[in-house]
């Protein structure tokens, strides 16, 4: 008797999973939810084809060469072309601080923090049409090898600079998706 038991609990769980799913999908249906990068009738990805547009400025220090060439890679993956519509500047502003000491009051980790404010510049009327800022925090311990120490600091800036670069393609996505609205 008890095994007929757990099988009723199991089906009313699966029939409770399916209602559910049907309740999300019929509600994200019923709102109007259209995926960012959904393709048109013709194929064609317009956000795409207004990211392929975008010109973007140098970033001056190696983590702003990272930081563009991870810009490049997402917004124009098929290479600029010449054609730009928009200029997109981005300013880094770089912080270190260290925390968590020994009894000699030396630092065994370190929190960088990335910030980055962007425009993107209509270069038709050189006015900005859209701003923001994104930032990236990362810690990292502090051993006693410098090589080791100046890697972990290496490999923190690069992630960084990654998830800045994300969160500006994201918003850029968002901003040109409701303007096509």
């Amino acid at each position: 008797m008890p095994r007929q038991q757990n099988i009723g609990k199991i089906t009313t769980y699966r029939q409770i999973k399916l209602l559910t799913l049907m309740v999300v999908t019929f509600t994200m249906a019923a709102c109007g939810f259209t995926p960012l990068y959904q393709q048109q009738d013709n194929g064609q990805n317009a956000l795409l084809a207004t990211f392929d547009r975008i010109e973007i400025a140098p970033i001056p220090n190696r983590i702003g060469q990272i930081l563009r060439n991870d810009l490049l890679d997402h917004l124009t993956p098929r290479g600029e072309n010449g054609d730009s519509k928009y200029r997109l500047i981005v300013n880094l502003n770089e912080q270190r601080q260290g925390f968590g000491f020994r009894d000699d009051n030396s630092v065994t980790r370190e929190n960088l923090r990335l910030e980055a404010s962007f425009q993107l510049i209509d270069l038709d009327s050189k006015q900005p049409v859209y701003e923001g800022n994104a930032s990236s925090n990362m810690t990292y311990d502090l051993v006693s090898s410098d090589f080791a120490n100046l890697s972990a600091y290496q490999d923190a800036l690069i992630r960084t600079a990654e998830q800045i670069s994300n969160t500006i393609v994201t918003r850029l996505g968002f901003y040109f998706k409701n303007k096509q609205d």
